[in-house]
């Protein structure tokens, strides 16, 4: 009777222990180091398709809207992952970030496009409230 038991015992827990994934290490980080690529690209690239769809620019203008676009995304990420930093202050940096950006695009494109770009920009601001 006792040799039954431990070995129903001795099954059960083969069987519980099976179930859980015990691995600890690059496994779990590396989903996220791709994730976080992926969303990078498809910041830089959404956009682009975005100016190029919409705004209709150039390719010298793709490539400068593309490095202040990725200028933007680092800057910004930075002041966000960023511990010593309050968040009023996070608040404030990231704002004049933006307003660098928009003043940088508007040297960048016509008047035209511009204009264009701030009514689609407001009207997706309305969207979201």
């Amino acid at each position: 009777m006792k040799k039954i038991i431990v070995v129903l015992i001795t099954f059960i827990s083969f069987l519980t222990y099976s179930q859980v994934d015990r691995r600890i290490g690059r496994g779990q980080y590396e989903r996220n180091v791709k994730n976080s690529q992926k969303k990078k690209e498809n910041f830089t690239e959404q956009s682009l398709v975005f100016f190029r769809k919409e705004i209709k620019i150039d390719g010298f203008q793709e490539a400068v809207i593309k490095n202040l676009l990725d200028a933007y995304e680092k800057s910004s990420k930075e002041i966000i992952e960023s511990e010593l930093i309050i968040t009023p202050e996070k608040n404030e940096l990231l704002l004049k970030i933006s307003e660098n950006f928009k003043n940088e695009l508007a040297e960048i494109l016509t008047k035209e496009q511009y204009e264009k770009y701030k009514v689609i920009m407001d009207s997706k601001k309305k969207e979201k409230k």
